[in-house]
């Protein structure tokens, strides 16, 4: 027997808040794997390479006039939060992002966060404002 679980009221209150649909994170980013696409949330303003792993309870969002670009092979674990609200992010490839927890918040007029590639940032790791971390760092 088929179950077919109607989205309609979460995809209303995603919308609210600024997040793409179940669907719309399907259709964009097929090219990933989404674990749990009802516990991802992701907005507007975020792109995504491919062969990325995103684990539940992930949450990327780029406010009006910022953005996230996130490069390709990389593992984002639960408590993954990346947020640009006054400024941008950029992720290289291949990082493992978020077991134990992990944030990312451009929320200064400006601020600009570089993420390089083959990267671990783990254990409740929080980079703030300006920032620049080269290939292979560790947090």
């Amino acid at each position: 027997m088929q179950v077919i679980f109607d989205t309609t009221r979460l995809d209303v209150m995603r919308a609210k808040a600024g997040f793409l649909t179940v669907d719309q994170l399907l259709e964009r980013f097929g090219d990933n794997l989404l674990l749990d696409p009802f516990s991802i949330l992701i907005s507007e303003g975020v792109s995504l390479g491919n062969g990325n792993i995103l684990h539940p309870g992930v949450r990327i969002c780029a406010r009006t006039g910022s953005r996230v670009v996130l490069g390709s092979g990389n593992t984002l674990f639960s408590g993954t939060v990346i947020e640009a609200a006054d400024g941008n992010i950029t992720v290289g490839d291949h990082n493992e992002i978020g077991d134990g927890g992990f944030s990312a918040r451009a929320s200064r007029p400006g601020a600009e966060i570089t993420i390089g590639s083959n990267g671990r940032y783990q254990g409740g790791a929080s980079i703030l404002g300006r920032s620049v971390l080269g290939a292979g760092t560790q947090l």
